[in-house]
Parts: C-alpha cells; structure tokens; sequence
C-alpha cells in the first residue's frame, strides 16, 4: 500500500472489492461510495500517500 506498486494478488483483491460493491448498488442494496472506501480500507488499500 503507498508506496509499493500493487502486484497480481492486491489488484485482485481491489476488483474483487469494487465488483461487489458495483453489484450491491446495482440490486438496490443501498450501497454508497461511502461503503466502497470503508471495504477498501477495512482490506488495507486507504489513500495513496499524499492523495488526501
């Protein structure tokens, strides 16, 4: 995370994240990007350094 470029493994588990989330706002689950930051976070992918 930072400052390390993201390798197979971490842009896998990334889209995985993103997908889901995609899928729960498009059935209506009342997802938010809110909710796509927190699981981003929640899996240790926050903010770049220096992108806050």
């Amino acid at each position: 995370m930072g400052s390390q470029p993201l390798k197979g493994n971490d842009a896998r588990a990334i889209l995985g994240i993103v997908w889901q989330w995609i899928e729960d706002v498009n059935n209506g689950l009342g997802s938010d990007v809110g909710d796509l930051q927190n699981e981003l976070e929640k899996a240790g992918y926050g903010p770049l350094e220096g992108d806050q």
